[in-house]
């Protein structure tokens, strides 16, 4: 948040008033949201992911601790990460056929 601050020249408490105001969220929550969406993205786009560890896709997305990891997934998802990848792998398998 610090960082943040100073790159936009301003303070700590009016940069999270203006992420709060237009994001409905907090400061971390919403770093956790894009998180989730870049990791969900990574997914879409290289099918190879879907057979990494969670631990590794926890890791790639920013996420000191797997089970945070799939705590913030379900979270913004509504699954849990490991069934978000089985669907994915469905899906690839459905069109493959």
């Amino acid at each position: 948040m610090n960082s943040l601050a100073l790159i936009l020249q301003s303070n700590q408490r009016y940069v999270s008033y203006i992420i709060h105001k237009y994001r409905g969220k907090d400061f971390y929550a919403y770093i956790q949201m894009k998180r989730i969406e870049f990791i969900v993205a990574s997914l879409n786009k290289d099918s190879a992911l879907l057979d990494y560890k969670l631990s590794h896709l926890a890791e790639m997305s920013g996420f000191s601790n797997p089970s945070k990891f799939s705590i913030a997934f379900k979270n913004e998802m509504g699954i849990p990460p490991s069934a978000f990848v089985h669907l994915l792998k469905n899906d690839q398998s459905s069109t493959i056929r």
